[in-house]
């Protein structure tokens, strides 16, 4: 229920956690019975499933988003996550970046907020199952021939972000000022750690070819 004031109850908030978690089970459910060709969801379902496991996010939600993600990888064939989001990265990026450049007047009209704090929240979630990723040996030979691709949609989506953010920062109210300045310095954070990881993955790999 929402009250006079428009604030929502604990137990509305409580009762749209357990119905996105329903939904996003469904996902799960689905990619168990198809296997094999549960790849053809991945373009529906596999930003979504991003957003529901970022910390903007209810916890029961975002917990159950990274769990319905892991069973989606397997029944793709793969043995992780953070293979999943290594094998799809140009998708991922490039799917917010379009929703940017075309969608603006779509998902930055009125209420700026939730997509400010959104997107962020997103990227930082997918660099951190991509630096996982780089442990494997067979990612990062993948990494290193898709290096410029991955690194040019991340910072053309990243730019795009903090244009927005400065175009519509006094639009914002103070409290969605901040959840949006904690999303785009959580953000940052994960941008420099995964750089940082790809660029010392390429390191120790030019000094083994070397060898």
């Amino acid at each position: 229920a929402i009250s006079k004031s428009g604030e929502v109850s604990v137990d509305t908030l409580k009762g749209n956690a357990v119905m996105v978690c329903s939904l996003v089970g469904l996902i799960g459910t689905l990619a168990q019975l198809l296997q094999e060709e549960a790849y053809t969801l991945l373009p529906v379902v596999l930003y979504p499933l991003f957003e529901r496991a970022s910390f903007s996010n209810h916890s029961q939600v975002q917990g159950t988003a990274v769990q319905v993600l892991g069973t989606v990888a397997s029944a793709c064939g793969v043995l992780s996550v953070s293979e999943l989001v290594n094998d799809n990265f140009d998708y991922l990026f490039g799917t917010m970046l379009d929703q940017l450049k075309i969608g603006k007047g779509q998902y930055f009209g009125d209420d700026l907020g939730p997509y400010l704090s959104s997107y962020p929240s997103v990227i930082e979630v997918v660099l951190q199952n991509a630096i996982a990723g780089l442990k494997s040996e067979e990612q990062l030979c993948k990494l290193s021939m898709e290096e410029r691709t991955n690194t040019a949609f991340l910072i053309d989506l990243v730019n795009d972000l903090i244009a927005e953010f400065d175009r519509n920062i006094s639009q914002l109210s103070k409290t969605t000022l901040n959840l949006a300045a904690l999303a785009m310095l959580r953000m940052f954070d994960a941008v420099v750690r995964y750089l940082s990881a790809c660029h010392e993955k390429n390191i120790h790999q030019r000094v083994r070819l070397k060898r």
